[in-house]
């Protein structure tokens, strides 16, 4: 008799398991090649970039779960000699999010104007921390991308372009 007493409650629980808030799950997306996900920014000041960002997702499975371009606004908000420190505000059709910490840093010298001062440099950019997002982003849990290429404020050319790679990981 304590058989079927038994079997009847552990078919019960496994039944609620699924609705009992257990674990979530974590989901990483990687940030598609270069060609489809990039940045180009100009500098409206010299503490501030307007433009735009396409970004390209993929699962794990390789199926894309997000494509789209959108306006992007970046801040220095500190720094020192060869690095900065951003945050970087992204708005796409259905999703946003927001940056703090972006660390950039200058690998090297890109271009001169015309008196020989430096005005274009390469840079290495690390976005590690979005602090708020929504769509797709509102869940972020961690983030590693980086992004790979130049700014400038050189007379004949105001404009930062930028590659991305990296991952989001987003729970579920």
């Amino acid at each position: 008799m304590k058989k079927l007493t038994i079997l009847p409650a552990l078919i019960l629980a496994a039944c609620l398991m699924p609705l009992s808030g257990g674990a979530s799950a974590t989901e990483c997306y990687a940030v598609r090649n270069a060609e489809s996900s990039k940045v180009k920014t100009i500098n409206v000041s010299p503490t501030a970039q307007v433009g735009t960002i396409r970004l390209d997702l993929v699962n794990g499975a390789g199926q894309r779960v997000f494509k789209e371009k959108g306006n992007l606004v970046g801040t220095v908000t500190s720094g020192g000699f060869g690095f900065t420190i951003l945050s970087h505000t992204a708005n796409f059709a259905g999703s946003s999010f927001v940056t703090e910490g972006d660390l950039a840093i200058v690998t090297g010298i890109r271009a001169v104007d015309a008196q020989g001062i430096p005005c274009s440099f390469f840079i290495d950019e690390t976005i590690s921390h979005i602090s708020t997002g929504t769509g797709i982003f509102s869940n972020v849990e961690s983030v590693n991308i980086k992004a790979d290429g130049y700014i400038s404020f050189c007379p004949a050319e105001n404009e930062n372009q930028f590659s991305l790679s990296g991952e989001v990981c987003v729970g579920n």
